[in-house]
């Protein structure tokens, strides 16, 4: 663990903290940099889902050069969780922003860079499967090593799969499977063929196996040759930072002080290089300052301290911080913005325990308080402007239903009719005035809580009591896999923009007690079946619309509203920032960004 420079990481914290806490806001020119030309596709069976809807790649300025070298400095709003593992356990962007860098971007493969839909090598070089798709052969890059100089081998990928899928059980000492384990399928186990040959054998065949496992944060972040004896030895929540956090990531960890700042610094070891032969990363390190206020953040930024902001909620930018940003700073910024948070899960809407007894059981209720709930005023109430209202899937994913903003309840110019409609359902459902409760779990961090606040207050229009009990991240997670709520701001949802990946977020209960809303569907378990199993992408395109509309229109299983249009801040000579189409986490190790300064 390198531990070079340490006064400069924490003086890094004294002068942001004396910057003047001035007004902020962006512009929204697209960040223009070089980067590596996308790798040669590998081989595969099934039908690549990106064919046809490729993203739009970073543009690269004619005549610019890359300026190897330097530290950035991002800004980041809270210290990472205390076990520094929960990537194993949920999503959380405090830990993601700063280990991504280390632990690098996805794993045997990851999102290419000009296409977030497809997978691109990492550290597997090539990939093909068995005719029915329970069988994956994977050949493995080599030459690339942990960040104490271990060679990594066939044995430590065979170990990190083993851990994700299956957790660990041996004498006694149990630790669970990673909380993704389940969205690729039904996994049997892994065979080392040779020293460069992995299969993965599942027991049931999944034609995009590799184009979910390609999500940018199902990392590798566990070393064997240091967890496997914390694990014999009986501690089972044994986290990386206890263990140096080895990766095989960019940049290696180099300090962490709490309250203050995180360093990274470059991995000379790693094994990728841009087109013209230069190794990657550019930059000689990363300082990642932690934050108290995203005022205190944009001050920071205007003035130089900062090169770049913070993807996480209550951080990324409101329209009035942008409009500051604009007024101050004119070109010497831009933003990077990428849709987040969408569809009825992640704590982005309201789902429906319909399996507990209450009026929300007919589902007349439960269209009556979609068609009232006034999505669009949702993106001023809950997202500070940058917001887009769609379906389950981001609005520019081609999964998405292309008619989704004419439904009823989802068309700004129906807003009149539909709540008169809604008005009619609850009187046929015999609730004419509402006067029942609903009880709700809710987060109580700021941005999650503002999204239960407002459902609260539109209810409450339509004379439904929104009871919301506040409490914090473990409590929300396991309230949200529980039958005691009446309604349920998930903790579940969308993982991933392939369709498949997000199957278990809506299985019945009985399969998923942690899945989005609380039912015993048969036809939801059919549909997403036929889904799972289909390897043609214009029947998965249409299977997953006919399951969109029956979950959001015909049966109402949850509502959502207005989704996080996310946007990052950036000075203007931060180069070579890849903004993903979708996919907040993807690209965040920086491996092509660059300073021109």
């Amino acid at each position: 663990m390198r531990m070079t420079n340490s006064f400069r990481a924490i003086s890094v914290m004294v002068l942001l903290l004396t910057a003047a806490m001035l007004v902020a806001a962006c512009s929204s020119e697209e960040a223009a940099a070089p980067a590596p030309a996308k790798p040669a596709q590998a081989a595969a069976t099934a039908t690549p889902i990106g064919a046809g809807y490729l993203a739009t790649p970073t543009p690269v300025p004619v005549g610019e050069q890359v300026r190897a070298g330097g530290y950035a400095t991002w800004g980041v709003r809270r210290d990472p969780p205390a076990a520094f593992d929960m990537m194993m356990t949920t999503i959380w962007y405090d830990l993601h922003q700063i280990a991504a860098g280390i632990w690098g971007s996805g794993n045997l493969v990851r999102p290419c860079l000009d296409d977030v839909y497809s997978p691109c090598p990492a550290l597997a070089t090539a990939w093909e499967s068995n005719d029915d798709f329970t069988e994956w052969t994977f050949t493995l890059r080599e030459g690339v090593s942990w960040h104490d100089g271990t060679p990594l081998t066939a044995e430590d990928l065979k170990f990190w799969l083993d851990l994700v899928f299956k957790g660990y059980n041996e004498g006694g000492n149990v630790r669970k499977p990673a909380w993704y384990s389940t969205s690729m399928g039904v996994y049997n186990r892994t065979d080392i063929l040779d020293a460069t040959h992995l299969k993965i054998v599942l027991d049931q065949g999944n034609p995009l196996f590799v184009q979910i496992l390609f999500t940018p944060y199902y990392t590798i972040a566990h070393q064997r040759s240091r967890t496997q004896p914390e694990l014999e030895a009986g501690n089972t929540t044994v986290a990386p930072l206890e263990l140096d956090m080895m990766g095989l990531g960019p940049f290696d960890f180099d300090i962490y002080k709490k309250g203050s700042v995180a360093r990274v610094a470059k991995n000379e070891a790693y094994w990728e290089e841009d087109e013209n032969g230069l190794s990657l990363p550019y930059l000689e390190g990363m300082d990642f300052a932690i934050m108290t206020s995203p005022d205190l953040m944009d001050a920071a930024i205007r003035t130089g301290r900062l090169d770049g902001g913070s993807p996480g909620f209550g951080y990324i930018l409101t329209q009035p911080r942008y409009e500051a940003y604009r007024a101050d700073l004119g070109d010497d910024f831009y933003v990077v913005q990428v849709p987040s948070s969408f569809g009825a899960g992640g704590g982005s809407g309201l789902s429906f325990n319909v399996l507990k007894e209450g009026p929300w059981q007919d589902v007349r209720v439960r269209k009556a308080m979609s068609l009232w709930i006034d999505k669009h005023e949702s993106i001023d109430a809950v997202t500070g402007g940058f917001g887009l209202v769609t379906g389950l899937l981001n609005p520019v994913n081609p999964f998405t239903n292309p008619d989704v903003l004419t439904w009823p309840g989802f068309n700004k110019d129906t807003k009149a009719a539909d709540q008169a409609e809604a008005k009619k359902l609850m009187a046929e459902a015999g609730y004419p005035d509402g006067g029942f409760e609903m009880s709700y779990n809710c987060l109580t961090t700021g941005a999650w809580r503002d999204r239960c606040e407002f459902l609260a207050a539109q209810l409450a229009e339509l004379g439904i009591t929104l009871k919301l009990d506040l409490m914090d991240a473990p409590a929300w997670k396991e309230a949200a896999a529980s039958l005691r709520y009446d309604a349920v701001q998930s903790a579940g949802g969308i993982v991933s923009p392939i369709p498949e990946a997000n199957i278990p977020a809506y299985l019945p209960f009985s399969e998923n007690p942690a899945g989005v809303a609380k039912h015993e569907d048969q036809h939801i378990k059919d549909l997403l079946e036929k889904l799972r199993i289909s390897n043609d992408l214009d029947e998965r395109i249409s299977i997953w619309r006919e399951f969109e509309r029956y979950w959001l229109l015909e049966q109402v299983y949850a509502i959502p509203i207005a989704g996080n249009l996310a946007t990052i801040p950036y000075r203007s000579w931060v180069k070579g920032r890849i903004a993903p189409r979708e996919q907040i986490m993807a690209y965040q190790d920086f491996t092509t960004v660059w300073l021109d300064k």
